[in-house]
This record gives structure tokens, C-alpha cells and sequence, in this order.
């Protein structure tokens, strides 16, 4: 509840409802003082603005690279939903695929059964860049309409 959130800015991280790319969000762990008690006025004025999550240790898959096979940082969101019976979000694939296009960024997909997984890293840069970031942001927000 937001009472929760307001007391534990420091922990959380806070992102704007519609926003995308890393902009407008708070990362408490990272935070200083003075940017949680900015964020803290934000949210006081707009609290439907706002999600706040907790935050998240990035899992690693083994990824191949220039020198081998290397960890990754790897972030999984969901375009299909489980529970009585499985559905694919209605139209968040071709979404995303069509704003990678835009990006001239091509994420790799793999499609089992149910599960859509989608590795997100910019092989040029051996890892994760803005542009990865960028479209993950994108993704959340495909995801939460």
C-alpha cells in the first residue's frame, strides 16, 4: 500500500505508471537521501503515477561472445499469463517487435510451449547497453497495457 512504499523508499525501486527507458523512477539502494526525499514529494502529489516494485537480483545465462561463452545479465517479463488457462498478451509481441525494428534492435525470442522469452543484450557491446534498456522499458510498459 502507498504507506508501505513511503516507508520503504530506501529498498524499493519506484517507476512512473507510463514511463520508459529508466526515466522518472527511483532506485532506492542506489538513491541519495535528497533524491528519495524529491521522489517522496513526487509520489505524495501523483500516487497513481507511480509502481513500486522490489528490487531484483538480474539472473545470467551463459551467452556466446567474441572470447567464449560469458554470463549475461538476463531480465524476464512476461507476455504470456498463467493461471486456470494460458493466454498471450494480446498484441505485446508484435509491439515490441515492431519497436526493436524502429530501434534497429534485434533481441533474440524463444518461444516454448507457453513461455515467450526474449535475451536482451547488445552483442557488438559483449552485454547490456541503453538500447537493451530502453526496449526492456518499453516491454514493462507493452506489458502493464
Amino acid at each position: 500500500d502507498f504507506k508501505y512504499v513511503l516507508d520503504h523508499l530506501g529498498e524499493l525501486v519506484v517507476k512512473e505508471v507510463h514511463g520508459a527507458g529508466g526515466y522518472g523512477m527511483l532506485v532506492g539502494p542506489a538513491a541519495t537521501k535528497q533524491e528519495i526525499a524529491d521522489f517522496r514529494k513526487a509520489l505524495e502529489a501523483n500516487p497513481e503515477g507511480y509502481i513500486a516494485q522490489p528490487t531484483l537480483s538480474l539472473s545470467t545465462c551463459p551467452t556466446f561472445v567474441e572470447s567464449g561463452i560469458a554470463p549475461r545479465h538476463i531480465d524476464l517479463r512476461p507476455f504470456v499469463l498463467s493461471g486456470k488457462t494460458v493466454q498471450m498478451v494480446p498484441g505485446g509481441l508484435t509491439r515490441v517487435a515492431l519497436k526493436a525494428e524502429q530501434m534497429d534492435h534485434h533481441p533474440e525470442w524463444f518461444n516454448v510451449y507457453a513461455k515467450v522469452h526474449v535475451l536482451l543484450a547488445t552483442h557488438d557491446a559483449d552485454g547490456v547497453t541503453n538500447l537493451d534498456v530502453e526496449l526492456a522499458s518499453f516491454m514493462d510498459a507493452s506489458a502493464a497495457n
